[in-house]
């Protein structure tokens, strides 16, 4: 029972008390035995009193349907605390397996994090010591470099020796065949003498007065022959120096150019993205260059396979060869550069030389004594003349006039690859640009490095020296390049 339930009980029990009890009848007086009759008052307080008890068991009764609904609802949140409850704990438990497993592959993380950075540690240590090799084995390649540089020039020299000392041995035997033949031939005059003494003798004093006379003879015309001989070829001379300082016109020069142009032409094996490879054939049209010892061939590179303009590595294979008026292809054995690496050059062999019958146009001494420039283009068969200017600043450089270029053909722009020649037909340089030009001296005095050609071509030569070119190149001046 409730406890306010009991103490509305209480209430109504004293109430029920208070109500039966007389405060105003004689305390002294002894009640009767005969029962005195309910008064009016007692029936009041009995129908208050049972009202009262109604009223106290109909709130009792909402009391205990609200306590019933208030049960019912804590019952229902007892019931959902419970499901929450086991939610939580099959969460928690969800949580501790997740826990586990987190721990074990933090652990296996570790682990291969442990692992992976001691492999890191042996690849870097691996790391240095290639990088070291690599170091030590460029430094041998580039001493080994060297050193064939070395016996290649060498070796060159040795060539040029041996060429000349086979020409003297040739030299030797066409003299010592000749000196044979005059032994022959004074053995048969003796013979024949000594018959003519055994048939005249009475005449012996007279022949061999007329033969002394005879050998004087001779020996006046063997000197007056070759002062002859001399006079001629001193006249020679001087007519072709003559000729030579005689400045010519500018379609003689054409003219010339026309008579004695070969063709230099390269097939090269090209190597194109996503692994391909393209044949591709270069055909430059030049000419001979000789500095009166050696003869050369100079061309622009950006006309030939080995420009700079593209990758240093695309380069498989690389063969070359001259085309000249007897037709047959003669194969050129390597290829070089000049200081400037936009000019190669070929020394052409002494053995190749005699096989072509095109002249040489000889190197122009000092090409700043020429008051012109005469430029053509073997391609286009345009040619033309301007002025010219030395660039102090840019030894071995010259700038032309891009104002002055109108004679015969128009205006003539000067071109990549243009040949330059003096008034006189001397070789006078090479155009590197439009405005720019390299003289041929410069170019030839000090050329390197070289690439073989043919069957014994190197790509990773080719690639190594193209690489050292285009940062020689990055450092010339801009205006040059």
């Amino acid at each position: 029972m409730s406890r306010s339930l009991l103490l509305i009980i209480c209430d109504f029990l004293l109430l029920s008390l208070l109500a039966l009890v007389r405060f105003d009848a004689d305390p002294i007086q002894t009640p009767t035995r005969e029962t005195a009759a309910p008064s009016e008052s007692q029936e009041t307080a009995e129908e208050d009193i049972a009202k009262v008890l109604k009223l106290s068991l109909e709130a009792e009764q909402r009391a205990q349907a609200k306590l019933r609904q208030a049960l019912s609802q804590e019952q229902k949140a007892l019931e959902a605390a419970r499901t929450e409850i086991d939610a939580l704990a099959d969460e928690r438990q969800g949580l501790l397996k997740s826990q586990e497993a987190l721990t074990t592959e933090r652990a296996t993380l570790e682990r291969t994090l442990t692992q992976v950075q001691t492999e890191l540690a042996a690849t870097e240590q691996q790391t240095f010591t290639l990088q070291q090799n690599l170091v030590q084995q460029r430094s041998m390649a580039s001493e080994a470099h060297r050193q064939i540089e070395a016996l290649e020039n060498k070796l060159s020299r040795r060539d040029a020796a041996l060429e000349e000392a086979a020409f003297q041995v040739r030299k030797l035997e066409a003299e010592q065949q000749l000196a044979d033949t005059e032994k022959a031939l004074l053995e048969t005059a003796l013979e024949v003498t000594e018959a003519e003494k055994r048939i005249i003798g009475a005449q012996l004093s007279d022949a061999q007065t007329a033969v002394e006379r005879a050998r004087e003879e001779r020996v006046v015309l063997h000197e007056q022959t070759s002062l002859l001989a001399e006079g001629v070829a001193r006249l020679a001379e001087n007519s072709d120096a003559l000729s030579r300082t005689q400045p010519l016109s500018i379609n003689a020069l054409f003219q010339k150019f026309q008579d004695n142009r070969i063709l230099l032409v390269f097939e090269a094996t090209e190597k194109l993205p996503f692994g391909t490879t393209k044949q591709r054939t270069y055909t430059l049209p030049t000419v001979l260059v000789t500095d009166g010892n050696h003869t050369y061939i100079l061309f622009h590179t950006d006309d030939s396979p080995f420009s700079l303009r593209g990758s240093v590595d695309r380069l498989l294979n690389v063969t070359g060869h001259l085309l000249a008026a007897s037709g047959d292809p003669l194969p050129l054995p390597e290829i070089a550069f000049a200081a400037d690496p936009r000019v190669g050059l070929i020394p052409v062999p002494l053995s190749l030389e005699q096989n072509l019958t095109e002249a040489p146009f000889m190197l122009a001494a000092d090409p700043a004594q020429s008051p012109q420039a005469v430029l053509i283009n073997g391609d286009t068969n345009e040619y033309g003349e301007s002025d010219f200017s030395i660039q102090p600043e840019h030894p071995g450089y010259f700038k032309l006039q891009s104002t002055r270029f109108e004679r015969l053909m128009g205006e003539y722009k000067p071109l990549r690859g243009d040949l330059l020649l003096t008034p006189t037909g001397d070789f006078f340089g090479l155009m590197l640009n439009h405005r720019y030009a390299m003289g041929a001296i410069h170019a030839l005095a000090g050329y390197s490095p070289s690439i073989t050609l043919g069957s014994a071509f190197d790509p990773a030569r080719s690639t190594e020296v193209m690489r050292s070119l285009k940062t020689r190149l990055r450092q010339i001046d801009f205006p040059l390049r």
